[in-house]
């Protein structure tokens, strides 16, 4: 029968955490350097339905910040969210005004960058986690 495994208690963990949690910093980082040059923070706005404006520059913050926030178990999978949101916001800007869109690449790159860092497996798979008893080699 197909069992997934027993449960280690132990929650995956990425192999250098202080760079790890540099890489989900270089993003929000990234993004208040470009909002004034961009002027995200002025130009670019959403209207809301209460009739409240709210700038892009937030929300591309508020979106790079959020690999930053979560436990650090799953920060890979919110760096990913983050970079799968901001990339098609990217390119939105790209096509609509180009200088926007490719001063936003570098935060979508440094978020693809956070979650290749933060990744418990990505950088470890030289480091074989077996079992003890388990004779298997990888």
């Amino acid at each position: 029968m197909n069992r997934p495994p027993e449960p280690t208690g132990q929650l995956p963990t990425t192999p250098y955490p202080r760079a790890a949690l540099a890489a989900c910093v270089a993003p929000p980082a990234a993004a208040l350097l470009i909002g004034p040059l961009t002027e995200m923070f002025d130009v670019f706005a959403l209207e809301l339905p209460n009739g409240a404006v709210l700038p892009m520059g937030y929300v591309v913050f508020l979106v790079a910040l959020f690999p930053l926030l979560m436990p650090p178990d799953v920060r890979y999978l919110a760096a990913l969210v983050s970079a799968g949101l901001l990339a098609p916001l990217a390119l939105v800007w790209l096509l609509w005004s180009a200088p926007v869109g490719v001063y936003l690449l570098p935060v979508v790159a440094l978020s693809l960058t956070a979650w290749a860092v933060n990744h418990p497996r990505l950088l470890n798979r030289l480091q074989c986690v077996t079992a003890p008893g388990d004779r298997r080699h990888p």
